[in-house]
């Protein structure tokens, strides 16, 4: 994987003086570069057009020479002397590239740059750019070891550098933020509910108007319209109701916008999203895509899921892409997580996922991405997806951004599918290390969708003599590179049990990095029921995650069922099963490192 600047990831360019393009060039399937001047000098004073081709964001750039935080301003459609209602907006970091994100309408825009005394203007860009979401704040991960996903968090890790709408909570208004958000040109919508979701319940147009059209994200100053939570085929009795309803809204809304949620196939759609796309409504449709084994497993589905997907919904209705906002899946840690193989490289399937939407012909012009939710999300990949909105969204990269492989080769038999082959064994007495399986244990975990992946697992029974443990040779270590261990432990005779779990994971020839290590007790997800535990009666497991730094190609991993050599810790004849022992590079951003 490739090293990365520091947040919040503004991209400085160096262009030759006096060059100015005037012509549409598509950079990818996000992007399309409309404006670019590069220019040594400027005028006090100049106005540049350009042409949106559709309703949507546009994103601009300006550097200068100068270093200053107040050499330059733009103007969008507007002049600042004249005291028209053009965006002014001036450089506010010092030595850095005065970026700006702006909604415009289809047609033709100016941009006028105003450079102050001593300034040199060195460039300007216009670029068309994809909505992109992030959902939702405020909120933050299942897993309470990870930092508050706070607007501070958001800000040191490049997010809000990086998109251009938030999905607020239901309730609470978070003023600050929001002001702030609004302030920047930028959009804040809530999510609402759908009316006629339960089954048999039959609504009319006039009832779903009625209960979505006084809502505060449609009615008020203080919000930029809504997203729905969500519309699918089995309820398409209510389709008709649903359409009439929202064209009827959006006729009506100026510049908010309400965006359905849908999932489901594409035919199974058709009836609710030609009508609704005609009407210029653009729906966030749900996609979310679990690992797969092999990279060329992973490839086909995507394909599947993703490309072939997108050319049937093409088909059936005309202009999806350039109506559609791609939901991808950021479920990826406890407690519900399509990271499902621990020998899958979970940043790279994300990062083939953005490098299909941004080359593949099904996506050309779409509208909108975003990765769904912050609650699901490990906090490592909510980083890398600040990285994937940098590289493929604004700069309009076609190449993927890792350079790492898919499969993860750094451990064998992670999840003890062949027994204990590929580990070392030491058992403490006879008969107490085994290996089983159990139906239905790796989505009672969290494993989604629900299959067989993560049924396997490793069982170590205590006894007071000695520990149990397994261990190998960590291989394919980069020297001076970061990794992380992940492992799953639950005691499966006392899964209706809250407890931590006396495990030690001991590793050789790393440099463990402590303020990333954490060992959290977590419960099934919500939906997740298997064995009589559900939401009520839950199962509880242990997450154990360490954070390394490689000191050669090699190093050694031991886990063992006593907290250390000397203490057991646990309850005698206790017995605790373990899988997923993942090992995969660690992307640090320069916060994090050490």
């Amino acid at each position: 994987m490739k090293h990365f600047c520091p947040v919040p990831l503004l991209v400085i360019l160096v262009f030759v003086a006096g060059t100015r393009s005037f012509g549409d060039t598509a950079l990818n399937n996000f992007v399309t570069q409309l404006l670019r001047i590069e220019a040594g000098k400027a005028a006090a004073a100049d106005v540049y057009h350009f042409e949106n081709p559709r309703r949507g964001w546009i994103f601009l750039r300006a550097l200068t020479g100068t270093g200053t935080s107040d050499g330059i301003a733009l103007t969008i459609d507007g002049s600042a002397e004249s005291g028209s209602h053009g965006h002014v907006i001036h450089q506010g970091i010092n030595g850095k590239p005065l970026e700006v994100m702006r909604y415009l309408s289809a047609g033709k825009h100016t941009v006028e740059v105003t450079v102050a005394d001593g300034a040199r203007l060195d460039s300007l860009i216009v670029r068309t750019m994809p909505e992109i979401l992030y959902a939702n704040f405020p909120m933050s991960a299942i897993t309470k070891a990870y930092p508050r996903y706070d607007w501070a968090y958001l800000k040191r890790i490049g997010m809000l550098d990086n998109i251009n709408t938030i999905v607020g909570a239901r309730r609470g208004d978070y003023e600050r933020e929001k002001s702030e958000w609004r302030g920047m040109g930028r959009r804040w919508i809530v999510e609402c509910p759908v009316i006629g979701l339960p089954r048999g319940e039959k609504v009319t147009a006039d009832q779903a108007y009625d209960f979505w059209r006084p809502h505060r994200g449609l009615s008020g100053p203080e919000l930029d319209g809504v997203i729905a939570d969500e519309f699918y085929p089995s309820r398409r009795e209510n389709y008709g109701a649903w359409v009439a309803a929202l064209s009827r809204i959006q006729g009506e809304i100026g510049d908010r916008v309400f965006i359905p949620y849908v999932a489901g196939s594409p035919e199974g759609l058709r009836d609710l999203l030609a009508p609704l796309t005609k009407s210029g409504v653009r729906f966030a449709y749900e996609t979310y895509l679990h690992e797969r084994p092999t990279e060329a497993e992973a490839r086909a589905f995507l394909k599947e899921r993703l490309s072939d997907r997108m050319t049937r919904l093409n088909a059936v209705v005309p202009g999806a892409a350039r109506n559609a906002i791609i939901v991808l899946g950021l479920l990826s840690a406890p407690n519900e997580s399509l990271s499902k193989y621990p020998l899958a490289n979970y940043k790279v399937y994300m990062d083939m996922q953005f490098n299909i939407l941004a080359n593949d012909p099904a996506f050309k012009g779409l509208y909108g991405v975003m990765e769904y939710l912050s609650a699901y999300a490990d906090e490592e990949y909510l980083r890398w997806a600040v990285h994937l909105y940098r590289h493929y969204c604004i700069e309009g990269k076609t190449d993927m951004l890792s350079s790492d492989p898919y499969t993860l080769t750094h451990v064998s038999n992670p999840n003890f599918e062949d027994g204990t082959d590929g580990w070392d064994v030491s058992a403490a007495a006879e008969g107490s290390v085994t290996t089983g399986s159990m139906d239905e244990y790796g989505w009672l975990m969290l494993f989604y969708p629900k299959d067989n992946q993560g049924d396997t697992f490793l069982t170590m029974k205590r006894v007071a003599a000695k520990p149990n443990s397994v261990s190998q040779v960590i291989g394919d270590l980069e020297p001076g590179r970061y990794y992380s261990v992940k492992l799953f432990t639950s005691d499966r005779n006392n899964l209706g049990t809250e407890a931590k779990h006396a495990v030690s994971i001991r590793l050789d020839n790393v440099d463990v990095i402590p303020d990333k290590c954490f060992r959290e007790v977590f419960h099934n997800c919500y939906s997740h029921e298997a064995h009589g535990f559900n939401y009520e009666n839950k199962a509880w497991f242990n997450y154990h995650f360490i954070v390394f730094r490689a000191k050669g190609k090699t190093a050694g991993i031991t886990i063992s069922d006593w907290a250390d050599e000397s203490d057991p810790n646990g309850p005698i004849g206790q017995e605790l099963s373990f899988n997923f022992v993942e090992i995969e590079p660690y992307l640090m951003d320069s916060a994090d490192d050490q």
